[in-house]
């Protein structure tokens, strides 16, 4: 159980440094971040509706809940790993197809930008 409680609190830093390395200046990484911490917070929502008293002592639903939203979370994780592999390869073909001068690319549109993973 303390591995389960552990391993929940660590995810909230990660999705916020992925963020930080991989959205654009200004307008983007603002609304980026507005919506990871307002999806964090559904977390409050979903388990005081799942985690019902008359369940108790163990929480057949709640924990249900809790493992198809890992599974749902490790299963986009795998999916945004592979799609920044593939954007990065993508972006590493066309570096040297860029006719506009580097001062006019900005963010991700300048060829050595890079997803990190």
């Amino acid at each position: 159980m303390f591995f389960l409680t552990a391993g929940g609190y660590i995810v909230m830093p990660i999705q916020v440094v992925w963020l930080a390395i991989n959205v654009g200046k200004g307008y983007k990484r603002t609304v980026a971040f507005g919506m990871v911490i307002a999806v964090g917070n559904c977390g409050a929502f979903i388990s005081s509706n799942v985690f019902l008293t008359s369940e108790a002592p163990k929480y057949h639903l709640g924990f249900s809940v809790g493992m198809g939203m890992f599974m749902l979370a490790t299963v986009t994780s795998t999916l945004m790993y592979v799609g920044l592999r593939l954007e990065n390869s993508k972006q590493t073909r066309r570096a040297g197809n860029d006719t506009l001068g580097d001062e006019e690319l900005t963010g991700e549109k300048h060829p050595d930008f890079r997803y990190y993973f």
